[in-house]
Parts: structure tokens; sequence; C-alpha cells
């Protein structure tokens, strides 16, 4: 959804201001990317579009992005606010499945900051149907950061290389 925290993340994984994080609803119209070395793994995080219902034909043009961008990825990020329970949230996986089929997904509880662990307990319940790590962060306080890195590592499954493997690049 819109204003849960993507464009925050981006810019905390960057560690710089490259998204335009705002209160208003639809901030993010089109697509932003940048890469990123964690732990020698280049990644390509790509900040999209909030999906909801709109009549904004801009920002309807950014949602279909969004779609495509999810089709495109080898791991999805579903953020989630964690401040709000929402229903509409915890049927992602049925509404969208055809976008995130047979690929690693990590749904992120960001805003995690503002909740208690009553209500980190209700959201693990209503996302339980889920098959997906469900982590807990802040992307404003940088919290949990780590713990996302250490996922992301782990769903790009690389193969494990020893001393007597020859690796070739083609660098230009």
């Amino acid at each position: 959804e819109t204003n849960v925290g993507k464009s925050t993340l981006l810019n905390a994984l960057l560690g710089e201001d490259r998204a335009i994080v705002s209160d208003i609803h639809g901030t993010t119209r089109d697509v932003i990317e940048d890469t990123v070395n964690l732990r020698g793994i280049t990644f390509r995080f790509i900040d999209t579009a909030g999906i909801r219902h709109t009549t904004d034909v801009v920002e309807s043009i950014g949602i279909e992005r969004t779609y495509q961008k999810m089709q495109q990825a080898s791991i999805v990020l579903w953020m989630i606010d964690a401040s709000v329970l929402s229903k509409a949230n915890s049927e992602f996986k049925i509404q969208h499945s055809e976008f995130i089929e047979d690929k690693p997904l990590l749904l992120l509880f960001n805003k995690a900051d503002r909740i208690t662990s009553e209500e980190r307990e209700a959201l693990l319940q209503s996302y339980a149907h889920v098959d997906a790590p469900k982590l807990f962060i802040s992307a404003k306080e940088h919290l949990g950061l780590d713990a996302l890195e250490s996922h992301l590592i782990e769903a790009a499954a690389l193969p494990d290389i020893s001393q007597s493997d020859v690796i070739v690049t083609n660098l230009r």
C-alpha cells in the first residue's frame, strides 16, 4: 500500500536520500532503482508506487509498473505498515500470487518501533497463512536492517564457491 515506508527503506539501504519521502499518499509514481552491495553481493533495489485503487491516471500508470517490476523481480519485499492492522494487507498472497509465484518473498512489518509486543503477535497471526519470512523493521530508525540484509543474502541463494572453483567474468 501507499505510505508504508518503501521509499524510506530504499533511502536507508542506499545511505542517501534518493527517493522522495512524504506523508502524502501516492508520492512515488515512477520506478526508482539503484544498486547496493551487501556482503559482496550486488542487489538492485526497485522502489515502486504503492498498490491501491485510484482514479489518478498518472498514479495508475505507476501502479501498473509496480506489477511489471514484481513479475521481473528475483526477490519480492512486501512492506506492511505495522502500526495499522489491515485485513486488506493480510489478503496480499491471495490477490497478488500470480506476480510472486515461485519467487522468494519477504514480509517486512515496517514502523515496528511504534507497536507493542501484543500487536506484533496479532500481525504474525494475521499473516500466518503467508509462507515467507516475517521481519519487523523500522526503515526510518534503521532497526532490523541487519536481519533484512541476512534474509536477502539467503534468498539470493547463491551457490557456495570453493578455492578450487574457476570463476570467469566478462568486465568491460
